[in-house]
């Protein structure tokens, strides 16, 4: 009877609760500050600005004036919510920030004849490092996320070669249509840390009940607050676009299934009135009952309706012989 009263007291503490707060197990997503781990893979632009030539192989006339190419990005990531509404979010980060760069330029050859050269500069550098960010929930799943990042180049190299391109006939003095060429040399004076300051958006998809695994697509800007190579303006901006996945540490069990069943029983009074008076079914008041079975893996609650209706009838008339 104790057992059965106890039942009955969580099933009408269930009523003032939402059936997707699941009496039974209360903790959720919402009552635990959430710690993740997961990766990120993301596509990206790089636009590379400024005006410079590298100084161990440089140009006749006009310098780089910038470039812009694809990338990709991948990073490994550790969040943790400090409230319902902010977290913070440790990143280590892998970008190549390779760049083609070219430059036309017009020389005056023998014979008073012009000649379209064109530098080809290729650069390799891949950056690793972290970022520190902070991200905030605007409009519950939008998150706007801020902070810096800071790395390091590794093996960085260059590639540079002069092509002439104009006129069709003719060569350089080395007797050849290229010069100037350099192949995977060092790129020196390299800046290191490179730092730079991040911003940008997230959307929170859950793909589980519990927040267990979360999908968050992202849109992320990193403008760069030092130079590539120390004493030469040249600056790569870089954005991001993609998704990262990352899996809750801390998350509360899922909730278990509710199956909610409804069992009628009724009963009938019967009221003899006069013969010219109508049939009638007056409804009686209904009594409830509520069975709840919790087991592993589902919740069955059964809403056991009794009542007793008032039946009024006529008797039959007599006969008077």
């Amino acid at each position: 009877m104790k057992q059965r009263l106890v039942s009955i007291a969580l099933v009408l503490a269930s009523a003032l609760l939402p059936v997707e707060a699941q009496w039974w197990k209360v903790t959720l997503p919402g009552d635990v500050w959430l710690s993740q781990i997961g990766f990120s893979a993301n596509v990206g632009l790089l636009q590379h600005q400024g005006i410079f030539t590298i100084p161990d192989a440089p140009v006749c006339c006009s310098p780089y004036d910038g470039a812009s190419g694809t990338t990709f990005a991948i990073s490994a990531f550790a969040r943790h919510e400090v409230t319902k509404h902010m977290r913070l979010t440790l990143r280590g980060t892998f970008v190549p920030m390779n760049g083609s760069f070219t430059q036309d330029q017009r020389l005056l050859v023998s014979g008073g004849q012009t000649a379209l050269t064109r530098n080809y500069l290729e650069t390799k550098m891949n950056w690793v490092g972290g970022e520190f960010l902070i991200d905030f929930r605007a409009i519950n799943p939008l998150r706007l996320m801020g902070g810096v990042a800071f790395g390091s180049y590794l093996s960085p190299s260059y590639s540079q070669r002069e092509v002439l391109l104009e006129p069709a006939v003719g060569t350089f003095e080395n007797g050849l249509r290229e010069r100037n060429i350099t192949a995977n040399k060092e790129l020196r004076n390299v800046v290191s840390p490179a730092l730079g300051a991040v911003v940008g958006i997230g959307y929170d998809l859950p793909m589980t009940e519990n927040h267990s695994v979360v999908l968050t697509p992202e849109l992320l800007y990193t403008l760069p607050l030092s130079k590539n190579v120390d004493g030469l303006d040249w600056q790569t901006n870089l954005i991001r676009a993609g998704v990262s996945v990352a899996f809750t540490m801390n998350a509360p069990e899922p909730p278990t299934p509710v199956e909610r069943r409804r069992e009628d029983f009724v009963d009938s009074l019967l009221v003899e009135v006069e013969p010219d008076a109508e049939e009638s079914r007056v409804r009686g008041i209904d009594r409830i009952v509520l069975d709840t079975v919790v087991g592993t893996d589902l919740v069955t609650i059964t809403e056991r309706a009794y009542r007793t209706d008032t039946v009024y009838y006529p008797k039959p008339p007599e006969l008077v012989a």
